[in-house]
């Protein structure tokens, strides 16, 4: 049910859509990585309206460590969240993230440590 709530908000959005780089004209019916670029690139839009908003600064670093490995764009906006004076529990979903963060990019630089071990062996 959702899945049909998000394509009617994406055919709706793209009628009206001017923005060239918006990826709303390359989505399709399934999840994909185009569908997650297409929720951040609204979650930026309202951002541009409410660039404090602690609610929007920990989906967007959601969206970009979990779906899209966007790590160190996600401790940035982490970074700002923490700044803008959150709630208690706005803290607490901060703390998660950023340990969730922090284990993908030592994830990230273990993977790039044993691909270059592998080069420089061969």
């Amino acid at each position: 049910m959702a899945r049909f709530r998000l394509l009617g908000v994406a055919t709706l959005h793209r009628l009206g859509c001017s923005r060239t780089e918006c990826p709303c004209s390359s989505l399709s019916a399934q999840p994909s990585r185009e569908w997650h670029l297409f929720i951040k690139c609204q979650i930026e839009s309202h951002l541009e309206k409410w660039p404090d908003s602690v609610e929007l600064l920990l989906l967007l670093s959601h969206v970009q460590v979990v779906h899209l490995e966007e790590g160190v764009e996600a401790v940035d906006r982490l970074l700002k969240a923490e700044k803008s004076k959150p709630s208690l529990e706005q803290q607490f979903r901060l703390y998660r993230l950023k340990n969730r963060v922090q284990s993908s990019l030592w994830e990230q630089a273990r993977d790039t440590k044993h691909l270059l071990a592998k080069e420089a062996v061969q």
